[in-house]
């Protein structure tokens, strides 16, 4: 009986021959994750989303110089052939070999990975923590697949930040000469205000959501999280 894994779902993917025009790398203090894929809007909204957050670079010949080892790879594959392949082929596994039934996501874990099925979406994705690989395939209908692929770099590179020591904290930040003034507190108190006053001030916006934070040379410093409003920065 053939059952599902990391290693399979590759290999049955990679029969669609699939290409990759677009290669762009996103690196933060020395981590570093390459984005491919072959759609030019989910490569525009990422640059988009990450361009003030993390050094941003569209040569494909810096792709070259990194390791495997020292990066992260997340393969964006928009395609509705080769997502009905790849979904036809997990059903048939779930549900007439193994009788597993499910409505709109399938969680499946997998002794190399995971994958997961996301019917609303029209998106599968299959991962690999050991080999630092994610695989995003979806039939281009649905925009919020572009929002799962820049979440998933965010998240690797806010993985990475914890690994040193950081620490993803919840609050409103804005900076003003290098320094940083965080609002942390439950919605309706009125950290918004407090931020929207301070940028009358000259403040300058940091983040609205959520910022990491850590200690570098007995220094405290806060990071602006990505998001989709404001810009990056790194203050004491």
């Amino acid at each position: 009986m053939e059952m599902l894994s990391f290693r399979r779902f590759v290999s049955v993917f990679e029969e669609q021959h699939p290409e990759f025009p677009y290669k762009d790398i996103y690196s933060y203090q020395g981590i570093h994750c390459i984005l491919y894929t072959n759609h030019q809007p989910h490569a525009d909204f990422a640059f988009a989303y990450f361009r003030y957050y993390y050094d941003c670079c569209r040569d494909h010949k810096d792709i070259l110089k990194l390791k495997d080892d020292d990066c992260y790879h997340v393969y964006s594959y928009v395609d509705k052939q080769s997502y009905l392949r790849l979904f036809e082929w997990i059903e048939e596994i779930l549900l007439l070999r193994v009788g597993y039934f499910y409505d709109d996501i399938a969680e499946i874990t997998v002794a190399d990975g995971g994958i997961i099925v996301d019917k609303k979406k029209k998106m599968i994705l299959c991962f690999n923590q050991t080999l630092r690989k994610i695989y995003f395939v979806s039939d281009g209908s649905q925009q919020l697949a572009q929002k799962d692929v820049v979440k998933t770099i965010r998240e690797m590179i806010t993985w990475e930040m914890e690994k040193r020591g950081y620490f993803l904290f919840h609050a409103a930040a804005v900076e003003k000469d290098g320094k940083s003034i965080l609002f942390s507190g439950e919605s309706g108190v009125g950290k918004t205000t407090i931020m929207l006053g301070l940028l009358e001030k000259g403040y300058h916006f940091l983040s609205n959501d959520r910022v990491l934070i850590g200690v570098e040379g007995r220094k405290v410093k806060t990071i602006a999280w990505p998001n989709e409003i404001g810009r990056a920065s790194c203050r004491e």
